[in-house]
């Protein structure tokens, strides 16, 4: 009996180590409102900055203004200026992409889920329904902040995304 006490309990402390704050944007050196740029990673050159850090190194860092919950499946880069999005059910992934400032970037959403999702851009009035199987374009300007992409149907749950500029 004393042996699967002492396995319980091994088991729930291998648990809860594994809950730690490891991905907290901190512990992946990433200041709350910390400049995108200050990133450090180019999503296809070489890396940015003094300490540069590399995409899975990368906590998706707070969105300025937005307070709501976010499902966090990472950061992922653009390739050139576009951008493969999976809209599973209530999450996109990766929730954060990294892309150079100033480019027109083309986003491939497609929904992997089996409910009714959403792309919409409140700053670009982009809002584009994505049936389940289905794979939509959506094409935005990036400026130099991060520009916020939610499910409107699922945004509650977290189903919430972001392209981060670089420079």
């Amino acid at each position: 009996m004393n042996r699967w006490i002492l396995a319980g309990v091994a088991s729930l402390a291998v648990v809860l180590a594994s809950c730690g704050d490891d991905a907290s944007p901190s512990a992946a050196g990433i200041r709350p409102n910390q400049p995108a740029s200050a990133v450090g990673v180019r999503p296809d050159g070489p890396p940015l900055g003094v300490d540069p850090l590399v995409l899975t190194d990368v906590a998706c860092p707070p969105i300025d203004g937005y307070t709501g919950p976010v499902a966090d499946e990472g950061v992922g880069g653009a390739t050139g200026a576009a951008a493969t999005i999976d809209a599973g059910d209530f999450f996109f992934s990766p929730t954060c992409v990294v892309n150079d400032v100033g480019d027109t970037i083309t986003m491939t959403v497609t929904n992997s889920g089996g409910i009714l999702h959403n792309v919409s851009i409140a700053d670009q009035g982009i809002d584009v329904d994505v049936v389940p199987g289905e794979t939509i374009e959506v094409s935005f300007e990036l400026g130099d902040a991060p520009l916020l992409y939610i499910c409107k149907y699922h945004r509650t749950a977290g189903m919430v995304g972001a392209v981060i500029p670089v420079s």
